[in-house]
């Protein structure tokens, strides 16, 4: 092993230090960043899209009243995308259901304004179910300029019906062949339904594109979590809570079943990108441990946890796991933390757990110690091929090695263990982990390492 002369630092006493603490630690401070307006009780292209492109969107040149719902073709990426907006359910084939609605109904009425091009076509579909089962559809298609608003007037199936879906669309999702053109808008105002002998049903739910609701998401000032790409969907795994451990609030973190997946409360201090990868925040300093307080209801046998890595241009130099279990009232910890050189960038993550409605709340994370007591660690160097691996990976140990190797995810979780003895070489089978992110970390007395892993399959 190789002796670095670098400095181990022991937490003797709690100190007050600039860049060794992390920001907002008693996470007081929280914004609200707003990502667009969505039409209460209709969901829109805005959702499925996430953040690429908001082509559904509130109007204020309406037919009546102050609004009107405004769809338009635009572009994000290479794609060229329709918007659409519409009242009910959709699952992973298309509409599955409606929203509850009684009334006999043969028609669909209200007011449209449209530039569409000659190439473009634009979409209402209309729906009936009938314990839960489909009934009938209807779809009207709609083309050309129409130089303002005009009225329209759809015949219907007559079938009964207890739920009605309403899809408005500015582009032809029924054709296979449809490509949308940026730019191509339809504007949808005062959306009635009614019979054509027994007069209006009842009232459309937000028909009239009256109210809408600021889509966006909370996160703690300094910190990140899932929620900016969860609010696209109208949903969080991360809020401010008034149940806190001291002062005004804490962060509570809940697990949750999101399309059908299950997905942690996250608080992290560092990057977080679009596929849940963490990536670490710029940070300099030496500090020697991590406190925080916690308490945590878990769902079925769940355990939360938290972790710290440090790193120094790119490897990682230190770090620390700890698992956290049941706690109903706030407990107080603190971990040590393990560094062999001085990091020019950290990573801090809590997380919730694995299973739904698992709940985690923390309150005042802050690094502790500083430069006091010092102890020479080595680094202990290890080779690892190939990497990305699929089925097997090895290590190559430039010296014998005895002590501790662990594979830890994403999320810091131990998932392997294996103490080893004078060995040059370790074979480690990859075959029954996801793919992913690991770090394999090999520890003794003596020293540190850290090599990341790359699984695919």
């Amino acid at each position: 092993m190789k002796k670095l002369g670098t400095l181990l630092f022991i937490m003797v006493t709690m100190v007050a230090f600039g860049q060794n603490q992390l920001p907002n630690s008693g996470l007081e401070n929280w914004s609200f960043t707003s990502l667009y307006e969505n039409p209460e009780q209709w969901t829109t292209s805005n959702f499925s899209e996430g953040l690429n492109y908001i082509g559904a969107t509130k109007d204020t040149n309406a037919f009546a009243g102050n609004f009107a719902l405004r769809l338009e073709n635009g572009i994000s990426g290479d794609d060229t995308l329709f918007s659409f907006g519409f009242l009910g359910e959709v699952g992973e084939d298309g509409p599955s259901g409606g929203v509850s609605y009684t009334s006999p109904i043969n028609q669909i009425e209200g007011r449209f304004w449209h530039e569409l091009p000659p190439q473009d076509t634009a979409i209402i579909l209309v729906i009936k179910y009938l314990g839960g089962n489909q009934q009938s559809i209807d779809a009207f298609p709609i083309t050309g300029h129409s130089g303002g608003w005009l009225q329209f007037l759809y015949t219907l199936n007559g079938a009964t019906q207890d739920e009605i879906f309403i899809g408005l669309l500015s582009g032809n999702a029924l054709s296979d062949d449809y490509v949308p053109t940026d730019g191509a808008w339809i504007m949808f105002d005062e959306i009635e339904l009614s019979h054509s002998i027994i007069g209006a049903g009842a009232a459309v739910p937000n028909g009239g594109f009256e109210n809408w609701e600021e889509i966006g998401y909370h996160n703690p000032d300094g910190w990140t979590s899932f929620n900016p790409i969860l609010a696209s969907f109208n949903d969080s795994t991360l809020s401010r809570s008034t149940d806190a451990a001291n002062g005004m609030y804490a962060a509570r973190l809940e697990t949750k079943e999101i399309f059908q997946d299950s997905i942690p409360g996250a608080l992290v201090f560092g990057q977080l990108d679009d596929e849940g990868d963490i990536g670490p925040a710029s940070f300099s300093g030496n500090p020697s441990g991590i406190s925080f307080q916690y308490k945590y209801s878990p769902s079925g046998n769940d355990s939360a946890g938290v972790f710290v890595q440090f790193f120094s241009n790119g490897q990682q130099i230190g770090g620390v796991f700890q698992g956290l279990g049941t706690a109903q009232t706030y407990q107080m910890v603190s971990l040590p933390v393990l560094l062999i050189g001085t990091p020019d960038s950290a990573a801090v993550v809590f997380f919730s757990g694995d299973n739904a409605g698992s709940v985690l709340f923390v309150d005042e994370p802050k690094f502790t110690g500083g430069n006091v007591g010092l102890l020479e660690l080595e680094v202990i160097e290890v080779n690892l091929f190939p990497n990305p691996a699929k089925e097997n990976a090895q290590l190559k140990f430039v010296e014998p090695f005895t002590g501790t190797l662990e594979l830890v995810d994403i999320y810091g979780r131990l998932i392997f263990t294996e103490n080893l003895e004078e060995v040059n070489f370790y074979p480690l089978s990859t075959a029954n982990y996801p793919a992913g992110n690991y770090t394999i970390r090999v520890q003794n007395e003596d020293g540190l390492g850290f090599k990341k892993l790359i699984i695919i399959k």
